[in-house]
């Protein structure tokens, strides 16, 4: 887990944006200036000291199943709206930056927590606790996840990073098509053909 608040990814400087604590794999990363790296972020919190700055409402216990589908769960006040646009912007970015199915947020906004899932066609977020009284959600949700695999953890597993050789025929051979940032990694990509069996493209 790394404080990546204070360093924005410098891979996206126009945004300038730098999630709270953050976890990334140690392998062949370097995490020693502590930057952003949204291409490689595994899990990214957001921390905020007050609870107004909550961006969602949760309905109240009990509250009928006919209520609960109309229920406003998002919270319309001006430190709500900034905290929401907050939260969306780091989950495209981080959804656009990596061949992710799924990823997981930690918003905390004074004694309270939520946990956020984030896919492809929105988010899931869990109704709201009070971690200073009781911090075994999290503890557990830390636990479960140091336990997942990469799919678990929301990679495609269809999709994997080329070796060094690979990445080097690609930019030879696919040179035409080349990004103008040349510094974004080379993928390979697992397809199924005619006959069922798999075959990988650069």
């Amino acid at each position: 887990m790394v404080n990546t608040s204070y360093h924005y990814d410098p891979e996206d400087p126009g945004d300038k944006i730098k999630p709270d604590p953050s976890v990334y794999l140690k392998e062949g990363l370097d995490l020693s200036q502590r930057k952003t790296q949204f291409d490689r972020l595994e899990l990214h919190s957001e921390l905020k000291p007050f609870s107004s700055q909550d961006a969602f409402r949760d309905p109240p216990d009990n509250t009928p199943e006919q209520e609960l589908r109309t229920w406003e769960f998002r919270h319309f006040s001006k430190e709500g709206n900034s905290t929401r646009g907050q939260l969306i912007h780091y989950g495209t970015q981080w959804l656009a930056r990596q061949h992710r199915n799924h990823g997981f947020t930690i918003f905390i906004f004074g004694p309270y927590a939520r946990f956020i899932r984030w896919d492809r066609a929105g988010a899931i977020v869990s109704r709201k606790f009070i971690y200073k009284e009781d911090s075994s959600p999290l503890v557990e949700f830390f636990w479960r996840f140091s336990r997942l695999d990469a799919a678990g953890r929301g990679q495609d597993p269809t999709v994997r990073r080329a070796s060094d050789e690979e990445a080097t025929i690609a930019k030879t051979e696919l040179q035409e098509w080349a990004p103008t940032n040349l510094n974004r990694p080379v993928f390979a990509f697992t397809v199924k053909v005619d006959n069922g069996e798999t075959r990988e493209f650069l």
